[in-house]
C-alpha cells in the first residue's frame, strides 16, 4: 500500500503491469527523516479478515388431500464479519509514514471495520398434483438489517434495513402420460415469477465509513418461462423459451477490478437488462451400443437503459462525484449469447452380458458464439462508446477411449485416453474488454491446446 491514502495500491508498475519493486525500494530509501532514518511511502500489508455465523430453520408440511399440499418456513441467519491490515514488510524503509503517523512492522494500519447483518426470510407454498397436473405457487418474504462497526474507534453506524418479496408459480400437463410398457410422453410447461430483490449488505453500506447509502430501491425481477417435453422409445426432447426483465440492477465495482483507481469505489444504480432465448436439447438411442445427444441455445442478452455512477473515497466514505451511466442497448459480457454441439457415446460389452466390462468412446463437439468481454458498467460514460469486444466464435472437439472392468472379486478398473481440443483449435475462453473495445487493448485468457491424457481408476 501507499502512504497517499487516496492511492492505496504500489503506483510503481513495469510495463507489463506488474509492481516494479526496484523504483518502491529507491523511492522508499531516498527520504530520510532529521535522524537519517529512511521515511517509507510504500509498504507491503497482510489483509486479515474472518466471520461468525450462526442460523435457524424450521421448516413444515401438511397434506391438505391427495392431491393439494401446503409448505411453509422460517429462516434466520447472524452474520458478522471483521477485516484489518497489518504492515507486513516496510520495502527498504525503516518507518512508513502514513497520516503523519510513523509505523513498523507488525503495526495495524488503516481503517479496521466490519458488519453485523441480521436476515429473516419466511416462505408458503402450495402444491396441486393429480395424474394430469402438477401445479405450484409460493411466496416468499426477507427482511435484512445491516449495521458497520468501526472496531478502531468502538463506533456502529445506524441500522440500514430493507424489505424484500418474491412469488412464483408453475404448472405441468401432462398431454400424454408414460406408462408401463411405452415411454412415449407429451407434457407442456410453464413458470413465472416476480422477485422484489433485497439489496446486498454493500450496496446499503457502499462508503468505508459509518455512514448509510440513501435512496436504495430493490432490484425487480419478471421471469417467464414456456416449454414442451417428449419422449419415445429410445430418446426425447426439450424445447422451452424464456423471457427474464431485470429492473433497478445496482452493481457495486470492487477495488480490485479497478486497481489503476483504487482510492475509489464505484455504484451504479437504475440499469435494466433483458434476458430471451430458446434452448433444445434432444437424445436418442441409435442402436443397443450407440447413442446421441445435442443440444442448442439461441439468446440475446442485453442492457436496456443507461444508470447513474456514484464514486467513493474507499477511506472517507465521501462521495466524490455522480455521473451518467451508458449501457442502452449493450449485450451482456462473459457468455456465449450462442451455444450447439452434440455427443457420440459408444458402448461395447466384453463377453457375458451383465459382467461389468467393457470398451467405451465418446466423442463430443461444442461451439461457442456471440460472446462479449466483460466490461465494468461503470466505465461506460459516453453515449459513443459501442458494444465491448465481441470475441471469435469457436468450435472444440474432444474424443475419451477406455476399459471399464472387472480385475477380480473386490477390484475393478477404468483405463482411459482423452485428447481434448483435438483439432488444436486457437480461441479465447474468456477476458474484460478494453479502452478501444478490440483485440488490441482486451485482456483475457486464450483456450488451452490440443491435450492428451492418460489415466486409471481403481475401485476397491
Amino acid at each position: 500500500m501507499s502512504a497517499d491514502s487516496k492511492n492505496s495500491i504500489i503506483s510503481h508498475q513495469t510495463a507489463d503491469g506488474h509492481i516494479d519493486f526496484d523504483a518502491v525500494l529507491a523511492e522508499n530509501m531516498a527520504k530520510k527523516d532529521a535522524d537519517g532514518k529512511n521515511v517509507g511511502q510504500h509498504a507491503m500489508i497482510d489483509y486479515l479478515s474472518g466471520h461468525t455465523q450462526a442460523g435457524a430453520i424450521a421448516s413444515g408440511e401438511y397434506k391438505m388431500s391427495n392431491a393439494f399440499t401446503m409448505l411453509g418456513g422460517l429462516q434466520y441467519q447472524y452474520y458478522d464479519t471483521w477485516s484489518k491490515m497489518k504492515i507486513l514488510d516496510l520495502l527498504g524503509s525503516d518507518y512508513l509514514l502514513y497520516y503523519n503517523a510513523p509505523y513498523r512492522v507488525g503495526d495495524y494500519i488503516g481503517a479496521r471495520y466490519g458488519r453485523t447483518t441480521h436476515h429473516v426470510s419466511a416462505f408458503v407454498e402450495g402444491k396441486y398434483a393429480t395424474d394430469r397436473w402438477n401445479m405450484f405457487l409460493g411466496t416468499t418474504v426477507f427482511n435484512g438489517n445491516y449495521r458497520r462497526h468501526d472496531d478502531q474507534k468502538g463506533a456502529v453506524s445506524d441500522w440500514a434495513k430493507g424489505w424484500g418479496v418474491s412469488v412464483k408459480g408453475g404448472a405441468l400437463y401432462h398431454l400424454i402420460k408414460a406408462v408401463p410398457r411405452s415411454s412415449r410422453s407429451l407434457s407442456l410447461y410453464a413458470n413465472a415469477a416476480f422477485n422484489s430483490r433485497l439489496p446486498y449488505a454493500g450496496v446499503y453500506l457502499a462508503s468505508s465509513d459509518l455512514s448509510i447509502t440513501n435512496d436504495v430501491t430493490n432490484e425487480k425481477n419478471i421471469l417467464g418461462e414456456l416449454g414442451v417435453r417428449t419422449t419415445w422409445d429410445g430418446g426425447g426432447m426439450e424445447l422451452s423459451a424464456y423471457l427474464a426483465s431485470w429492473r433497478n440492477k445496482t452493481l457495486t465495482v470492487s477495488i480490485a477490478k479497478r486497481a489503476n483507481e483504487a482510492a475509489e469505489k464505484y455504484q451504479v444504480r437504475g440499469l435494466n437488462a433483458l434476458h430471451k432465448g430458446v434452448e433444445l436439447t434432444a437424445h436418442q438411442s441409435i442402436c443397443n451400443w450407440l447413442s446421441a445427444k445435442a443440444y442448442a441455445m439461441l439468446a440475446s442478452w442485453k442492457w436496456k437503459s443507461s444508470g447513474k455512477g456514484v464514486t467513493y473515497d474507499s477511506y472517507s466514505g465521501a462521495t466524490l462525484k455522480e455521473y451518467a451511466v451508458y449501457c442502452n442497448n449493450l449485450h451482456v459480457g462473459d457468455a456465449p449469447q450462442t451455444q450447439y454441439g452434440a455427443e457420440l457415446k459408444a458402448l461395447l460389452p466384453i463377453g457375458r452380458q451383465g459382467t461389468g466390462n467393457n470398451f467405451y468412446a465418446t466423442l463430443s463437439w461444442n461451439a461457442n458464439a456471440d460472446m462479449y468481454a466483460d466490461f465494468e458498467p461503470s466505465s461506460r460514460t459516453s453515449e459513443s462508446e459501442g458494444d465491448a469486444y465481441k470475441l471469435p466464435s469457436y468450435h472444440l472437439f474432444d474424443a475419451t477411449v477406455g476399459w471399464n472392468g472387472v480385475v477380480s472379486k473386490s477390484l475393478r478398473m477404468n483405463v482411459f485416453a482423452t485428447c481434448a481440443n483435438i483439432f488444436n483449435a486457437v480461441y479465447i475462453q474468456r477476458g474484460i474488454d478494453g479502452k478501444t473495445h478490440d483485440l488490441a487493448t482486451f485482456k483475457g485468457y486464450w483456450g488451452a491446446p490440443r491435450m492428451l491424457s492418460f489415466g486409471a481408476r481403481l475401485q476397491f
